[in-house]
């Protein structure tokens, strides 16, 4: 058949995205086409690293999820196995956390997730393609990538929603 249309993204340390079009990786004439994690996301001010404010990255990343973490355990006395964790959390501890199911993990890989559904429609829309495969520490976690997919899905276009086809790499 002919060459499949779609759109790799690496949810990881950052969050960028490859893309196939018409068979081919498109990198346009800078180079720098799939830099989905620097999509400026409505209602976000977080500084990001490339200078601008309210990038996708700032709320989507591996950095982001566990600087999150970090903070609402930091702020408040939450109910949370994270708490009695001994040094510095990262993702993999997090991931583990939400599959035992604790809430406060669940919810901020949910929350990250939504996130980046929001800059997953925005990139289907623009292309007009409803394949994504899903790479990165980040697609590992079901809340997450569940919560991408639903978002994403509520915001396409709905004949890119009627095939969206939603993947693990």
């Amino acid at each position: 058949g002919p060459p499949e249309d779609y759109v790799y993204i690496l949810a990881d340390t950052g969050i960028g995205a490859a893309l196939m079009l018409d068979g081919q990786p498109y990198l346009g004439p800078t180079r720098l086409a799939g830099e989905l994690g620097h999509l400026p996301i409505a209602g976000e001010k977080t500084p990001c690293s490339c200078g601008s404010a309210g990038c996708l990255e700032t709320v989507a990343s591996v950095h982001a999820v566990e600087n999150l973490v970090r903070r609402r355990l930091a702020e408040i006395q939450v109910e949370s196995t994270l708490n009695a964790h001994e040094g510095e959390l990262n993702i993999e501890d997090i991931l583990a956390a939400a599959n035992l199911g604790d809430k406060l993990a669940y919810r901020v890989l949910t929350e990250a997730g939504e996130a980046l559904g929001r800059g997953i429609a925005i990139t289907l829309n623009l292309l007009g393609v409803s394949r994504v495969v899903l790479g990165g520490a980040l697609a590992a976690s079901d809340a997450y990538l569940d919560a991408a997919r639903r978002v994403a899905r509520l915001n396409c276009l709905s004949k890119i929603g009627q095939s969206l086809r939603f993947e693990r790499s």
